[in-house]
């Protein structure tokens, strides 16, 4: 190989290498998806109502929920970018799940004050026994602050 076609080729070979790599669409103020600065997340449930149709479901069974806006503004959400957390005996909270299917698309929905919407969802990470939440993200489309709605607890058992 001549030397002048080096340049050409490591340019080539960059380029295939650089061609399997996905860039992440950043989330609001430039932050990866899920993930906001601290000082714009508002924690805890306020003036929301996460909740699931159960308490207690078989592994593999379909989970159905429900997302309340009781904040009094209008709120922005994706419940398919909800991550699922599993508690531990010392009440701490890890997640398990990073979202509530394989693929979600990066839509935010609408939700006025006093809406209601559904959504239900069937996940490999809820085979195990063991105590589950769900952990969704609000985005307050007026004040630019953000609010993590937690669904209540519940949990998972076999059907052996």
């Amino acid at each position: 190989m001549r030397k002048e076609s080096t340049p050409l080729v490591i340019a080539l070979v960059s380029c295939l290498a650089l061609a399997g790599c996905e860039a992440t669409a950043p989330g609001s103020y430039g932050y990866p998806p899920n993930t906001y600065p601290p000082d714009h997340v508002i924690s805890g449930t306020e003036g929301t109502l996460l909740r699931t149709d159960a308490t207690t479901y078989v592994s593999g069974s379909v989970i159905r929920m429900r997302l309340t806006n009781r904040t009094g503004r209008v709120v922005q959400f994706n419940l398919c970018r909800s991550r699922i957390e599993s508690g531990n005996s010392e009440g701490d909270w890890s997640v398990v799940a990073p979202s509530l299917a394989d693929a979600c698309t990066m839509d935010l929905r609408t939700l006025a004050p006093g809406s209601t919407v559904a959504y239900q969802f069937k996940h490999g990470a809820l085979q195990r026994r063991g105590n589950y939440r769900i952990r969704t993200r609000l985005e307050d489309t007026v004040g630019r602050t953000y609010i993590d709605a937690v669904s209540n607890t519940f949990q998972i058992r076999r059907d052996d």
